[in-house]
């Protein structure tokens, strides 16, 4: 089933970016827990919901539906004009979780619309917190080196190649990913493609 969706476009260093939604409508302050926790009152879309449940529900029922939609729009939209070599997947930042949601749309968006997927070029080096907990302004000098290239011989023949993560916040980890490949083929077209975007950035 295709979700129902409103893509963002996204600016950066990349040719082509796109967030297929917000992640949330509204989320209300509600008051603490017994536990003194906060209780928000949160409405979201309708993939940022399939999202949550996904992330945070382990319910893998929706992950069909995250797929089915994803590839719709970039077959509406990329793939007109653009063909990529590999789809690629932004490494999350709990790289020992056993299941990674993100690198299964990425895996089952690639098998959809037959394009290869690939984990040979970005490989992570190091442990970095969750980025949604980290000062905007520490992002960057945390991640710059959190990050390598790899088969970079491999990558210079490239001529095109989608990058996919589940949440764009300020953009920093696609931002510094981005550079690091273009680094290696400065004529390499990356493009950009995110589930969901926070509404503040």
């Amino acid at each position: 089933m295709i979700l129902n969706t409103a893509p963002i476009m996204l600016q950066g260093p990349w040719e082509r970016g796109y967030s297929l939604d917000k992640q949330v409508l509204r989320s209300e302050f509600i008051g603490n827990n017994q536990y003194g926790y906060p209780m928000f009152d949160t409405t979201r879309t309708e993939i940022g919901d399939a999202m949550y449940q996904l992330k945070y529900q382990d319910n893998y029922e929706v992950l069909p539906n995250i797929i089915e939609t994803a590839s719709d729009f970039l077959l509406k939209s990329y793939l007109i004009d653009t063909k990529f070599d590999d789809i690629t997947a932004v490494l999350p930042s709990d790289y020992l979780r056993e299941r990674q949601p993100v690198f299964q749309i990425s895996n089952g968006i690639a098998k959809k619309i037959n394009i290869s997927f690939s984990t040979n070029y970005i490989i992570k080096v190091k442990k970095t917190p969750q980025m949604k907990d980290t000062p905007i302004e520490k992002r960057e000098g945390i991640l710059l080196d959190a990050f390598q290239i790899k088969n970079k011989e491999e990558l210079k023949k490239k001529k095109a190649v989608l990058i996919i993560d589940d949440l764009y916040q300020t953009g920093t980890t696609v931002k510094v990913i981005t550079n690091l490949l273009k680094k290696i083929n400065r004529n390499l077209v990356v493009m950009i493609l995110t589930i969901t975007k926070t509404r503040n950035y």
